[in-house]
């Protein structure tokens, strides 16, 4: 089904055409169909039932004509077809020739220009080598002298050593004397410092205590000033239910 839609799209359309046509019929059938119609309206829905009718007659006869000529198209699609099929097979070999061909050529191709590199690396090569000999003599000679060089500088730097290290000597005798001194300073300071440490310490425990001290006075001063306002509140509270009991017997007695 779906092939001969493809195929032929315009039976789609009068398919979907004829679905729409009937929706619309359908709902004017629905509106038709109300019972409070007046003589205007009886004549219109006679006039709408024949026109739907023929409408109707006209949309079977498209769809027929179209479906005959969807038939047609078919078999003319189909012939088409197998054309196409042929054709595109002769353009796939005419393809394959042509693609077999270049790469035969360019086979050849890279065959020669292999030939022309291995002769070109070959030259490079001994080239290289010639090269490589010259820079290996002059090398040599680079080496020797560079030796004889490094046999005299040896020699002038074992002399520097040893002065170096006389004086190394000298500056690690003076290095350790001045590394008593330091050890000597560092421990007086460490002393000071514990005792200074000790000191503070004893300070601020002292000062801990104080404060507890402080803390504690504070504390029962407050608690007793809590005691003092309390008695004083409950004198109040007595001479104030006794004023009023006055009054009251005082009234009593008026």
């Amino acid at each position: 089904m779906w092939q001969i839609l493809r195929r032929n799209p315009q039976a789609l359309y009068w398919s979907l055409g004829l679905h729409l046509f009937f929706a619309l019929l359908m709902l004017l059938g629905a509106h038709l169909d109300r019972p409070t119609l007046d003589a205007a309206s009886k004549a219109r829905v006679v006039k709408a039932t024949i026109v739907s009718e023929r409408a109707i007659e006209s949309m079977a006869d498209a769809l027929d004509a179209g479906q005959a000529a969807s038939g047609k198209d078919a078999a003319a699609v189909d012939s088409g077809a197998a054309e196409q099929e042929r054709q595109a097979a002769e353009a796939e070999q005419q393809r394959r020739a042509d693609e077999a061909q270049a790469k035969a050529k360019a086979k050849a191709e890279a065959e020669r220009l292999a030939a022309e590199e291995s002769r070109r690396q070959a030259e490079l090569e001994a080239q290289r080598q010639a090269e490589q000999q010259r820079l290996a003599e002059e090398a040599k000679a680079k080496a020797d002298a560079e030796r004889r060089r490094a046999e005299q500088e040896a020699r002038r730097q074992a002399e520097l050593e040893a002065q170096r290290q006389a004086e190394a000597e000298r500056l690690a005798a003076e290095s350790r004397r001045q590394a008593e001194l330091e050890a000597q300073r560092k421990a007086e300071q460490q002393r000071l410092a514990e005792e200074a440490k000790a000191k503070a310490d004893a300070e601020r425990r002292r000062a801990e205590q104080e404060a507890r001290r402080q803390a504690e006075l504070e504390a029962q001063r407050q608690a007793e000033a809590a005691r003092l306002a309390r008695e004083a509140e409950a004198r109040r509270q007595a001479q104030e239910a006794a004023r009023r009991q006055e009054e009251q017997r005082l009234a009593e007695e008026a």
